[in-house]
């Protein structure tokens, strides 16, 4: 819905004038939060998904692409598939060395055997359809199929009462 104000004649969207900072700024803080235990998750990334320059790697559900661009860098190709438009429109904006490409796991939108190397770093959770996803990561993925899935452990107050 479209909120018009007329300010001198002109009508000006208010919603469309408050949406784009406030998707940035959120954004920003998502940014800042995904670093917060980034360190394991690159060196791990890095130790074991042994990037080449001749790679192309596909990120699953790779947000803004911050972690990304540390542990893939020297691959010949980077894309991230993310089904949030504001991310993948920031992504672009701010890393146009990665490919953003919007879309989520379960129908990734690429030809078969593509990529060399499959990723789905603290996304896997999120999917919709887990089976399907890694259907479709692996259709994608070349004949000498290399998948990495890191998933996070949430730790709650409740989970952590449990325990005890």
């Amino acid at each position: 819905m479209a909120v018009k104000h007329s300010i001198g004649g002109e009508q000006i969207d208010i919603m469309t004038n408050i949406n784009e900072p406030y998707n940035n700024f959120v954004i920003n803080l998502q940014e800042s939060f995904l670093t917060v235990g980034a360190k394991k998750r690159i060196k791990f990334m890095t130790q074991h998904i042994g990037i080449t320059h001749d790679d192309i790697l596909l990120d699953v559900g790779g947000n803004t692409g911050k972690i990304t661009e540390v542990y893939a860098r020297d691959c010949k190709e980077i894309v991230v598939l993310e089904p949030k438009h504001e991310v993948v429109e920031y992504g672009r904006t701010y890393r146009p060395h990665i490919k953003f490409v919007e879309g989520g796991a379960e129908n990734i939108p690429s030809p078969g055997e593509y990529f060399d190397k499959v990723v789905a770093s603290a996304s896997f959770h999120h999917f919709l359809h887990q089976d399907r996803g890694l259907e479709e990561m692996k259709r994608v993925c070349t004949v000498n199929l290399f998948l990495i899935i890191l998933s996070i452990l949430f730790i709650t107050l409740f989970s952590i009462y449990l325990k005890f």
